[in-house]
């Protein structure tokens, strides 16, 4: 294509959020990008987990063919816990431009690692959230000039502090995103980069920590801390518009989120707790210590060893979470169980010839767990509700087929959401009380991103309503002329952005 491509990446960009600070005149840039261009939501099965929405984004593959629906997922064949990576190469689109002669800047694109053959500059973990890894730049020689020009790394993390601490850190997350404007215009000055591609990882980072002072008003809280999140977007929203300022030349731009942030409470517990007293999972007694067991909060016995182990070094904590989870449990006897997450149920049924030890058996055997499993689920009461605790149930292979399942859990499970969480289950056959130790914070990602896009090359406007996640690979692979027509566009409504289409 003519035209230069800009990509911004608001990680966890709550949509109706953008919306209303639009209408109050607070980010004049998107809603004037919004006004001369198109927008929609992204929604679908792609979305059922907060991870792996960005693979899916960037590159055009399906969650249930790259199987990224957390950061640490079960491996396949085992009963481990580890880092979700591919066993197919699944790569963002910018990676069709190796050998084109285009020139690319890759800064802080959410859940993407360098691209080696790039011809430009990338740089990840600069200011994504939460801020993991070690800062990695190509060619490594600009890795002091972004420290000259953005500033020192600023880390971010989701640990719950008082007032006073979150004051320093809205005051850090302000900086560091006039750091990226900063490094994104000095970028500009120095060369003409046929593509870029810049994420915002404050929108996420803030998000977490100041949605409590958001949705409680003034609420006695600082008014600095009340109008945080607020000021956090406005302030991206001022650099996106000197980033444009600088941009001269025609240039089509595309501004996604991946999801939202929503208030709702951890449910690790129980998860864990229903399969384990309805007779599903199956313990086995363990050599590890109380601290180990307590590293990961729902397994805590006692209070003052999970307020320990919270403070357990990172690398550490995840040893002792992945011992819990692999040496607690009598795999021989469990016809399903229950694999870590805070805020969505993930089920893996034992089947034989699957997994290691697996005792259910493919076939009519399996369809009756699954369908006893659901029954038993629903038939959990809350007590403070009189109601199911269980909101939805989806069997992960209606939604993305059978060949899911080699990655990814079984079923996949919504809990309802009151607002100071679920204490007290009852089902027929048992009692199940839940102590929430541990909680992390009390909001997590909402299943529905945002889109909006302008340029000359981008024909549609107003509301376009909802799209698949899967339509945006092909679509920017189309404006970065790595692709005619777009990969697998078909189906997804990629073409409804395009002018060729």
């Amino acid at each position: 294509m003519s035209a230069r491509l800009l990509v911004v990446a608001l990680d966890s960009g709550d949509p109706g959020l953008m919306h209303t600070l639009c209408d109050q005149g607070r980010m004049p840039v998107l809603s004037s990008i919004m006004a001369r261009g198109c927008h929609g939501l992204l929604t679908g099965p792609e979305l059922i987990s907060a991870h792996g929405v960005w693979t899916t984004l960037f590159s055009g593959v399906s969650l249930g063919e790259h199987g990224r629906y957390l950061r640490k997922t079960l491996q396949p064949g085992s009963y481990r816990l580890g880092s979700a990576a591919c066993e197919q190469a699944v790569t963002p689109f910018w990676a069709g431009l190796r050998g084109s002669g285009r020139r690319a800047a890759i800064i802080d694109a959410p859940d993407a690692e360098v691209i080696e053959g790039i011809d430009g500059v990338q740089a990840t973990a600069w200011g994504t959230h939460p801020t993991f890894g070690r800062l990695r730049v190509c060619p490594s020689q600009w890795t002091s000039e972004i420290t000259r020009i953005a500033g020192s790394r600023i880390v971010t993390d989701e640990k719950q502090g008082s007032p006073a601490r979150d004051l320093r850190i809205r005051d850090q997350i302000l900086e560091r995103i006039r750091g990226k404007g900063r490094l994104i215009r000095h970028l500009l000055s120095q060369d003409a980069f046929d593509l870029m591609v810049v994420g915002f990882g404050d929108s996420h980072a803030a998000a977490h920590r100041f949605l409590k002072y958001h949705d409680a008003g003034d609420g006695g809280h600082p008014e600095a801390l009340s109008h945080a999140l607020r000021d956090i977007y406005a302030a991206i929203d001022s650099e996106l518009g000197s980033l444009l300022d600088v941009m001269t030349e025609p240039v089509n731009l595309v501004v996604v989120s991946n999801h939202g942030v929503r208030s709702a409470s951890p449910t690790w517990e129980l998860t864990d707790k229903c399969l384990h007293a309805l007779g599903y999972q199956a313990r086995r007694e363990s050599s590890l210590s109380a601290a180990a067991l307590s590293a990961y909060p729902p397994a805590a016995a006692d209070g003052t060893l999970a307020f320990m182990s919270r403070r357990l070094p990172a690398g550490l904590r995840d040893r002792l979470e992945d011992k819990r989870f692999t040496q607690t449990t009598d795999w021989s006897r469990s016809i399903a169980f229950a694999i870590p997450a805070f805020y969505t149920g993930y089920i893996r049924i034992n089947v034989a010839g699957r997994e290691p030890s697996g005792i259910v058996e493919p076939g009519s055997h399996y369809d009756e767990v699954i369908e006893r499993l659901e029954q038993d689920l629903f038939a959990c009461i809350d007590e403070d509700t009189s109601e199911s605790a269980v909101a939805a149930l989806h069997r992960t292979r209606d939604l993305f087929g059978e060949a899911a399942l080699e990655k990814l859990p079984d079923l996949i499970l919504d809990w309802r959401q009151p607002r100071l969480g679920i204490s007290r289950l009852t089902h027929p056959r048992t009692t199940i009380v839940c102590k929430h130790r541990g909680n992390p914070r009390h909001n997590c990602h909402s299943r529905v991103g945002f889109l909006a896009a302008t340029g000359p090359d981008i024909s549609t406007r107003g509301d376009i309503g909802e799209l698949s996640p899967l339509a945006l690979a092909p679509a920017l692979e189309f404006l970065c002329g790595v692709s005619p027509l777009g990969r697998d566009a078909a189906g997804h409504g990629c073409e409804v952005l395009l002018n060729a289409a």
